[in-house]
């Protein structure tokens, strides 16, 4: 934060115009720097149309919140698609730069005044974004002109709350939070913590009504940020599935994930519960009706017997279609993940799905341009260069497992593979993302799926950003070569219903701000030039530490026998920062988190593992029993001291059901461990 008229001004390093940078996430497309300063003063006032009042006001907020000034707004119609920072008794020089791109805005400082054009209000929102980054970076303003438009339309952040799901007041600030970074899009995904009236007791006790999402929605519009509310139709539904009242709905009996396509009743259940999320979301453009990893199709007698005329893909196709009839006639676009279309694509198959349906195409795993190899596809030429580098003894074909070799596609489904795959490099190299073309010549509009956070993550309090900064990177890219819609990057807080929970929203911003930048500027992300721009505009230091610490806790959870947790904690401690102090708190309980862990696994391999058996069969050296006995005491009130410091955290952003959860998740079977060998070491010593 920065105050330039007391005396406890924050002071911040002005960059020099001629050589210094602008802190600005997203990078702009054009930025130059212009001679003199621009100061922000208490004599000055907001102009703008009515067009622009709400931006107007937005942006005297901003001013309020940051400089303590509360400059007037005024009203001035020959100001159109412009507002401007000036004082009273100055005529305004309107520097008409038109960005003719949706979404785009020029911001020109002068010493005298500030202008934010645009020709849509987004643009004028996202001109505020930025104005606001260049206050928190310095007392005073190097004067510039900035030029800026996004490459993508949708860029988009994924909200799983099927887990750590946030308190109310969390998300509606979140929604400012993503607003900042020119996110526009936010896919939510209710699953049971929505309150539905129609079947109570699918809900969870904390679950948000009708009129808080409708808050949450209209907090989100003047951010300028679409919601899509996300609500699966077919696979996916443990959450539903598990009430007994619903068991009748099961496509095979004993299994919760998906419902029988067949029977009406479960079409009837899923137009009663999209019925009431579509009511909270009146405003909102599309519907996303899940439709992916129907692994059950075809397997009740029902289902069956359709499947054995039509295929599974026929059972899919009969009630997906259904379905999207539906959600046409409530007035909403439809989006499905695209996973069965992919699975059994065919030129058939495909024409049968609406051109009205948008293909939400997910993949976590691409992190190139051009692959070697997909799982269970792979080029034996690129294999055989690889393999001979290092074994040369080896040849690809006693290499089992890899299977199969693209080459050896039979002769009629390897023009159909080749004209997917193909690159100027093939077969040695494949493309990353081959049904992206197909769907665009099919005429479909995509929205691509990278990921934040995956369920392939298994890092229960943090990120891999090392590989989804590389996958989001490769999506953002061919999305905007495809000339498709955008891009949502997924963050999922569960595999399913029943599995852990994973990472809390709040330790993930890192990646959610990097997405951000590489969906408005796409193919232009450099890791280096964007974690000194995130020290600077998210934390407020002009340190590296806070990125070094991310990729130290990175690094110690595939390496969990070096203290890189440790060293990550120091460099987070010893930092300076002015803002987001939420998140930094965060980092410092991932860093506390692993170490622990890192400890335990060390003190167990030491003393525990080795000397088990002794243990249990009473053979153990007194002395030795003491040794370990002191260890375990240590880290059990360690861990106690930990659970207290999570349990605190986790309350500023989460429900308190789902607080207790992940804690139980996190430490629950460190503690049944170390409680198991205090429980033998006690019955030696009394057996004794």
């Amino acid at each position: 934060m920065i105050q330039l008229l007391t005396d406890s001004a924050v002071k911040q390093k002005c960059p020099d115009p001629k050589t210094g940078e602008l802190s600005i996430i997203p990078t702009p497309k054009s930025a130059r720097f212009l001679d003199g300063y621009f100061s922000i003063r208490e004599n000055m006032t907001i102009l703008t149309s009515g067009r622009g009042k709400a931006e107007a006001e937005l942006l005297r907020e901003t001013i309020r919140e940051k400089l303590l000034m509360d400059l007037p707004v005024q009203l001035n119609e020959k100001l159109a698609n412009h507002i401007v920072i000036c004082e009273q008794s100055t005529v305004p020089k309107i520097f008409r730069h038109n960005i003719d791109k949706q979404e785009g805005y020029c911001l020109v400082l002068h010493p005298e005044l500030a202008t934010i054009s645009s020709n849509n209000s987004a643009g004028l929102f996202y001109g505020i974004q930025t104005f606001s980054q260049l206050i928190n970076d310095q007392d005073k303003l190097p004067c510039c002109e900035i030029e800026d438009w996004p490459n993508l339309a949708v860029r988009g952040i994924h909200l799983d709350l099927k887990g750590v799901c946030p308190t109310f007041t969390y998300l509606k600030n979140l929604m400012k939070r993503l607003a900042a970074y020119k996110i526009n899009t936010v896919l939510i995904e209710y699953e049971d913590k929505f309150k539905y009236r129609s079947h109570p007791e699918i809900s969870a006790d904390f679950a948000f009504t009708e009129a808080q999402i409708r808050e949450l929605d209209a907090t989100a519009r003047r951010c300028h940020i679409k919601m899509i509310p996300l609500l699966q139709c077919l696979g996916h539904v443990q959450y539903i599935l598990r009430h007994e009242k619903y068991f009748p709905l099961r496509e095979v009996e004993g299994d919760s994930s998906q419902f029988c396509p067949g029977s009406p009743a479960s079409l009837k259940l899923f137009k009663e519960l999209a019925e009431e999320i579509i009511a909270a979301h009146p405003e909102s453009e599309f519907f996303h009706i899940g439709a992916d990893e129907t692994r059950l199709l075809g397997k009740c007698p029902q289902c069956s017997k359709q499947a054995g005329k039509t295929g599974e893909i026929g059972v899919y196709l009969d009630y997906l279609n259904k379905v999207l009839e539906f959600i046409r006639e409530k007035g909403k676009i439809p989006i499905i993940w695209d996973d069965i279309i992919r699975k059994h694509l065919d030129d058939k198959i495909i024409d049968r799905l609406p051109k009205d349906v948008v293909l939400m195409y997910w993949n976590y795993s691409v992190n190139k341009d051009e692959i070697s190899s997909y799982p269970g596809l792979c080029s034996k030429e690129w294999l055989k260069k690889s393999v001979r580098s290092r074994h040369p003894e080896d040849t690809p074909d006693n290499i089992s497992s890899v299977s199969p070799f693209i080459e050896n596609i039979n002769a009629q489904k390897r023009p159909e593979l080749e004209k997917l795959y193909r690159t100027d490099k093939y077969p040695l190299y494949l493309k990353s993302l081959p049904y992206l073309d197909y769907y665009s010549g099919h005429k479909f509009k995509v929205i691509g799926a990278p990921s934040v956070y995956s369920s392939l993550d298994n890092y229960l309090i943090f990120g891999d950003y090392d590989h989804s900064f590389r996958n989001i990177d490769v999506w953002t890219k061919k999305i905007e070569e495809a000339s498709q819609l955008g891009v949502i990057s997924t963050i999922w807080a569960r595999m399913s219903t029943f599995s852990s929970p994973k990472a809390p929203v709040e330790t993930l911003m890192y990646g959610i701000v990097g997405s951000a930048e590489m969906c408005w500027a796409t193919g232009t992300f450099s890791i280096e030039e964007f974690d000194k721009k995130f020290n600077r505009e998210y934390f407020g230091t002009q340190e590296s530490s806070v990125t070094d610490a991310v990729y130290l806790l990175e690094t110690s959870i595939d390496e969990p026998y070096h203290n890189y947790a440790e060293w990550a904690l120091k460099l987070l401690r010893e930092t300076p920062i002015t803002k987001n102090f939420l998140t930094h708190e965060y980092l410092c309980l991932a860093a506390n988190i692993i170490d622990f862990k890192r400890t335990k696994k060390v003190v167990f391999k030491r003393f525990i593992h080795s000397s088990y058996s002794n243990i249990a069969g009473g053979t153990q050296a007194p002395d030795r029993l003491k040794l370990i006995s002191k260890h375990l005491k240590s880290l059990n009130g360690n861990l106690e001291k930990l659970k207290s410091t999570a349990r605190k955290v986790f309350r500023k952003t989460l429900m308190p059901e789902e607080t207790e959860e992940k804690i139980d998740c996190l430490f629950g079977y460190d503690e049944f461990e170390i409680n198991s060998i205090f429980s033998t070491i006690h019955k030696e010593s009394i057996s004794r």
